[in-house]
């Protein structure tokens, strides 16, 4: 099985609104789009066909707020045209990041994957677990 963790914070100024996660259609809760990621094609394409796990936390001190089996990918690139774009559809604080090409998961959310615990690095700096691959 693989799996990846990420925090997810809330965007500024809100209280329910997660950067980069978003319903994949409005209105339904299921299936999710939670974007944004630092990682490359391969492990993406590794991830979706083996059906991965992604679990998305507030903090590596709390369980999983949502999880789920990914779909789907999109890779994309986070240039300045894209974070204008991001920010007129209502997402606030992106950062152009060191690395532009980004990818964006298509989840299935999954009410036993809620309260996981998180798996990976444990720095203050660890925002991710890093795809992991387990037998």
């Amino acid at each position: 099985m693989a799996y990846i963790h990420f925090i997810c914070q809330l965007e500024e100024g809100s209280n329910f609104l997660r950067r980069g996660l978003r319903p994949f259609k409005p209105g339904q809760s299921k299936v999710h789009t939670s974007g944004w990621w630092d990682l490359n094609e391969d492990d993406a394409k590794r991830f979706v066909s083996e059906k991965g796990k992604v679990f998305l936390h507030n903090t590596k001190q709390q369980g999983a707020f949502i999880g789920g089996t990914v779909e789907c990918y999109k890779m994309f690139r986070m240039d300045c045209e894209t974070i204008e774009k991001l920010k007129a559809l209502g997402h606030k604080n992106i950062v152009e990041p060191s690395n532009e090409l980004r990818v964006q998961f298509k989840f299935a959310s999954d009410p036993s994957c809620k309260g996981a615990k998180w798996r990976g690095p444990n720095h203050a700096m660890a925002h991710t677990s890093g795809v992991c691959w387990e037998d």
